[in-house]
């Protein structure tokens, strides 16, 4: 089966518990940063299994060498 190519890795994201703590692993441990953080990102017009739903989340982005990595809590 043939895949198209879709290019390099341009961006990560992960979904934390604490986000505070887990820029700071990705500071010290890979060098990442500076990170840009948005809190209580509101996302509208959301489904969860069927029924409107409401999303409140902090998002962390920041760039590690060419891949921009996204930490979502």
């Amino acid at each position: 089966m043939n895949t198209p190519h879709f290019g390099p890795v341009l961006q990560m994201a992960w979904v934390v518990n604490d986000l505070e703590a887990s820029m700071h692993r990705w500071i010290e441990q890979q060098g990442a940063g500076p990170f840009h953080v948005l809190r209580h990102c509101a996302v509208t017009n959301v489904r969860y299994r069927g029924r409107p739903a409401g999303v409140d989340m902090d998002v962390a982005i920041a760039q590690s060498g060419g891949v921009q990595i996204e930490l979502i809590q």
